[in-house]
């Protein structure tokens, strides 16, 4: 999958869930389902860099995004990335925290996991049997 096509779902997906919250490849950002929640301001394709720009100062940076998905329960996974970066700037202070990913899912959870219409205007998709954790 092209950036730009990946670039194309992020919009999509944001137009229909409206707001998200953010599964890091090390579990939930802000501790639990849905304490952070995003709006998305721009996405970005540029070559081989998708870089999602949201509310609450928060970025995501995917370095060779492969694979992009809405899967059956409406997330919006990435996978199979040569880097993930989350750059967050807290309430109040001058520096961003990053934190960078190499492996794993990113994942951008709808509020109460929505249910989107299966025929809608989102590409479904199931994960490869082979990028499943076990």
């Amino acid at each position: 999958m092209m950036t730009t096509q990946i670039a194309d779902l992020v919009r999509r997906w944001f137009r229909q869930a409206d707001s998200g919250s953010l599964m890091l490849p090390d579990g939930w950002f802000g501790g639990r389902a849905g304490e952070s929640m995003f709006t998305l301001v721009d996405v970005q394709a540029s070559g081989d860099m998708l870089v999602v720009y949201m509310s609450q100062d928060g970025t995501l940076i995917l370095d060779h995004p492969r694979r992009a998905y809405v899967d059956a329960e409406a997330d919006l996974v990435f996978e199979d990335f040569d880097e993930a970066t989350f750059r967050w700037k807290p309430f109040g202070h001058k520096k961003c925290d990053d934190y960078r990913y190499s492996s794993g899912q990113v994942r951008l959870v709808a509020p109460l996991r929505m249910s989107m219409p299966a025929q809608g205007d989102l590409p479904r998709a199931k994960p490869d049997k082979g990028s499943e954790a076990g």
